[in-house]
């Protein structure tokens, strides 16, 4: 199969409806974000998603978010979810600050899992992450709501240790997240 993969870091909503469609498709045992929540979010702070297609196929994406740091403790005690985030809850960047980081989702379709999408994926996502670095744009902790066992392996690898539960998973935080691609 001859892959055409791209990185988006700007959305049209018609790119945000077909990324909640896979989402929706590979996570149907948890409660569903609405097309408007996730709106209201990149409205907020448009530099949070990235998105990679194969020609005009939607593959996946990844959604990580700083969040006010109520928020983050709200949601580090296990007792809100994804759909309770609102956009105020989101913060848009300043540069030189430091942040709390919710990493929301990596979404790939099951067919490119164990393909080359992931590793653009994960390189678009990390360039992400040098641009804000660029603008000194600091991550002091990370944490991260794990739906499927690959996500816990995922976020192993990059230092995550479990803290506790969530309303639908379990949460892994690290205050030492480290990229490379």
């Amino acid at each position: 199969m001859q892959n055409n993969f791209k990185i988006y870091d700007q959305f049209t909503d018609e790119q945000i409806r077909k990324t909640l469609d896979i989402e929706h498709a590979e996570f149907k045992d948890i409660p569903q974000i609405s097309f408007e929540l996730v709106k209201s979010w990149i409205d907020k702070n448009p530099e949070t998603h990235t998105i990679i297609t194969n020609g005009d196929e939607y593959v996946g994406c990844i959604n990580f978010v700083p969040l006010d740091p109520a928020f983050y403790e709200r949601y580090r005690s296990g007792v809100v979810s994804d759909c309770d985030i609102k956009a105020g809850n989101i913060l848009s960047y300043k540069n030189g600050e430091s942040y709390d980081f919710l990493f929301m989702n990596i979404i790939i379709k099951k067919e490119y899992r164990d393909g080359e999408a992931i590793k653009v994926l994960m390189s678009g996502f990390f360039d992400k992450l040098k641009k804000l670095q660029n603008r000194g744009i600091t991550i002091r902790r990370v944490l991260a709501n794990i739906v499927t066992a690959d996500g816990e392996n995922f976020l192993k690898r990059y230092g995550f240790e479990k803290i506790g539960k969530s309303i639908d998973g379990d949460l892994y935080e690290t205050e030492k997240f480290t990229f490379h691609t």
